[in-house]
C-alpha cells in the first residue's frame, strides 16, 4: 500500500528551500575554512623564511685568507732552519758538527748540513748553495761554488769576462777549456771550441769572354773581371788578367757545328774555345770555357768561434790566425761538413766539426 504524504504540513511545502538554505550554509562554511587554512599556510611560510634567514653570515662577504703563515712554512720545508751558519773549513776537535732539522715536519731531527738524505726518515734534502755544483746565480756560465774559491762574486756576470791570470783569456774561456784560471802559463787552445757554420762554393771572379788573332800571331784573350772591380781586360798568353790573381796560361781555339734550337735543320758554327789560368796564390790550374760564369774553384768553409762569434772564411790549403796561432787548412769534407786544419808551429791535427 502506497504512503500517500500530506503536502499540507509545513516541512513538505518548504522543502526545496530548505535544501537550499543548507546547501549555502555548507557553502560558507567551506569558504571560512579555506580562508582560514590558507591565511596559516602563509603564516607558516613566513615563519620558515624568517628561519632560513636567521641561519646566513651576518656579513655579506668574508675578509681574503691571510696566506702570511701558509707561505713561511712552505719556505720552511724547502730552506730547513739551520742550527748554525755554515763555513767553509771543516769542525775541528771538540767542535760539533753543523747540523740543520729535517724538512719532513713529522721529522725535523738534526742531521748534517750536507747531507743528502735524512739518517732517521731516509728523506731527500735539499742541496746547500755552496754544495751545489749547478748553481749559477749571476748566469755567466761560471758557478757558485767556483766563483766562491776563486774570490769572484757570484752576483756580477761580469766576471766571466774578466781575466784572473792575464794571459789574455777571459775566465768563462778558460773553464770551458778545463785550464787553470789562476795560472798565466796554462791556458786553453780555442782551436778545440772552433765549429764550421758553413759551407759553399767560392767563385771564380772571371769570364773568358773572347778571343783574337793577332797581327804577330799571337792571341788576345778578352775576360770581364767580377765584383767591386768588374771591368773588361785584354790579354794575351803569360800575362795577369786584371788586377785579379790569376794568369792567363794557354788558350785553345775551337768551334763546333750546332742545330740552331729556333731553326731546325739549320746547323750554326759555335765558339767553344777554353782557357786556362792559374791561380799565383797556390799555382791551382783552372780550366775555363768561353761564356763560362759562376764557376766554382774551391769549396769555402765558414768557421766560427762560439765563445766571441769570430768568424773565418778559409779554403783548402789557405791559413788563418786564432788569437795568435797560424792554422792552415788541410782539406774540407763537403759530405761530413768538417774541415781538417793543422797547426803551423807543432804540426797537430784537429777536425773541425758542424755546428750544432
Amino acid at each position: 500500500m502506497a504512503l500517500k504524504m500530506n503536502s499540507n504540513l509545513p516541512f513538505l511545502r518548504h522543502y526545496d528551500k530548505l535544501i537550499a538554505v543548507g546547501v549555502l550554509i555548507f557553502l560558507l562554511i567551506s569558504l571560512f575554512y579555506l580562508t582560514h587554512a590558507g591565511a596559516a599556510r602563509k603564516q607558516e611560510e613566513s615563519d620558515y623564511i624568517r628561519k632560513l634567514d636567521g641561519l646566513k653570515p651576518s656579513a655579506a662577504s668574508l675578509p681574503p685568507m691571510e696566506l702570511t703563515e701558509y707561505e713561511a712554512a712552505v719556505r720552511l720545508a724547502r730552506n730547513p732552519v739551520q742550527l748554525d751558519a755554515p763555513e767553509t773549513q771543516q769542525p775541528g776537535f771538540m767542535t760539533p758538527e753543523r747540523r740543520v732539522s729535517c724538512v719532513l715536519s713529522t721529522c725535523q731531527k738534526p742531521i748534517p748540513y750536507a747531507a743528502e738524505t735524512c739518517p732517521f726518515c731516509g728523506t731527500k734534502q735539499p742541496v746547500p748553495p755552496e754544495y751545489n755544483t749547478d748553481l749559477d746565480t749571476d748566469k755567466d756560465g761560471i758557478s757558485d761554488k767556483l766563483e766562491n774559491q776563486l774570490g769572484l762574486n757570484p752576483q756580477d756576470p761580469a766576471d766571466a769576462k774578466g781575466d784572473l791570470d792575464g794571459d789574455g783569456f777571459s775566465n768563462i774561456e778558460e773553464l770551458l777549456a778545463k785550464t787553470d784560471l789562476k795560472d798565466s802559463k796554462k791556458h786553453p787552445a780555442l782551436v778545440s771550441l772552433l765549429r764550421v757554420k758553413e759551407l759553399r762554393g767560392k767563385r771564380l771572379p772571371l769570364i773568358f769572354s773572347g778571343v783574337n788573332k793577332m797581327p804577330d800571331g799571337k792571341m788576345q784573350l778578352v775576360f770581364n773581371q767580377t765584383g767591386p772591380s768588374a771591368r773588361t781586360v785584354w790579354v794575351r798568353e803569360g800575362e795577369r788578367i786584371g788586377d785579379s790573381d790569376y794568369v792567363a796560361v794557354k788558350v785553345e781555339v775551337k768551334s763546333e757545328e750546332r742545330e740552331n734550337p729556333n731553326m731546325p735543320g739549320i746547323k750554326t758554327r759555335v765558339d767553344i774555345s777554353t782557357v786556362v789560368v792559374k791561380r799565383q796564390a797556390d799555382g791551382k790550374m783552372i780550366t775555363l770555357k768561353i761564356n763560362e760564369s759562376g764557376k766554382n774553384t774551391d769549396i769555402e768553409a765558414l768557421i766560427v768561434l762560439p765563445l766571441d762569434n769570430t768568424e773565418y772564411t778559409v779554403i783548402e790549403n789557405g791559413t788563418f790566425k786564432v788569437r795568435e796561432e797560424a792554422y792552415r787548412v788541410v782539406s774540407i769534407d763537403a759530405k761530413a761538413t768538417e774541415v781538417t786544419i793543422e797547426n803551423e808551429a807543432n804540426g797537430q791535427q784537429k777536425i773541425v766539426r758542424k755546428l750544432d
